[in-house]
């Protein structure tokens, strides 16, 4: 797998410490259309402790995207899928690339980790003056091993995590998941139903991920439960003010689901050209 090529690493040096938490908003909405509105448990937990600091709350924000799926029931790797154009009939950006645009807008990340698993997925530099790297998996399997391999990589650090079959999240919900002072922050389809919360559409921040760590450890590599444990401050965030929570948390697992997912992309694609021309 060839890396990525870093674009302008540390071009984000003098942002000011007040856009890192709390205020933040996307860097532009308008640039990436999306839908409207020494033993072993020691080593395992290695990365994960350190939030509770008041420095910590300060801790600049790590984008992460969740890129090794192996699209069984698609029959067909996720990451490598591609999106429409903007021009008819044109191939556009790799689900992966996509991802990696979106969490690029949003104000509050500093820094990109794909999470690739053993999907062998390349990825292209980004033209924000942001760093673009990939991480290998974690301790566990599925989206558990990609978000603690991030944060092993990024050990400290508040992550906003993105999965890329979720390619219709627009960038404000995102920077909405920034902003949270929650342990974790995830977006949910309805706010009152903690079942509803989705965990790869997240904000995570230390303590989330030192209890998903020792989860792991005990062989349950669930993330949803974590959404409802009473040890963490855990906060919904309303998909449904960004459009039909349906659509903006529509979740590429089935070729149905791509096609559709595939017309969203390509009718909110052709009303930001329109305003953008108009």
């Amino acid at each position: 797998m060839k890396p990525p090529r870093p674009d302008a690493e540390g071009a984000k040096r003098g942002q000011p410490e007040s856009l890192r938490r709390g205020t933040q908003r996307s860097k532009s909405a308008a640039e990436v259309p999306g839908p409207g509105r020494d033993g072993p448990k020691h080593r395992a937990r290695e990365g994960f402790r350190g939030a509770s600091s008041p420095e910590a709350s300060l801790a600049p924000i790590v984008g992460v995207v969740l890129a090794g799926g192996k699209g069984s029931r698609l029959g067909r790797s996720k990451p490598g899928l591609r999106l429409p154009g903007s021009q008819a009939g044109a191939s556009g950006p790799t689900l992966v690339d996509w991802t990696v645009t979106r969490l690029a807008a949003v104000a509050a990340v500093e820094e990109i980790v794909v999470a690739v698993g053993n999907s062998g997925t390349e990825v292209d530099p980004v033209d924000r003056g942001l760093r673009v790297s990939v991480a290998p998996d974690g301790p566990g399997s599925g989206p558990a091993a990609g978000v603690l391999g991030a944060a092993r990589a990024r050990p400290g650090r508040h992550l906003l995590v993105l999965a890329c079959d979720l390619p219709l999240v627009p960038v404000d919900l995102l920077s909405d998941l920034a902003a949270s002072a929650a342990d974790l922050a995830a977006a949910a389809t309805d706010p009152g139903d903690a079942r509803s919360m989705n965990p790869t559409c997240a904000l995570w921040t230390p303590p989330a991920l030192e209890r998903l760590a020792a989860r792991v450890e005990e062989g349950d590599n669930r993330l949803y439960p974590l959404t409802r444990y009473a040890g963490l401050r855990v906060e919904p965030v309303d998909a449904g003010r960004f459009g039909d929570p349906d659509d903006v948390l529509l979740n590429v697992n089935t070729a149905a689901d791509w096609e559709r997912a595939r017309r969203l992309v390509e009718r909110e694609s052709a009303r930001h050209s329109r305003r953008a021309g108009g």
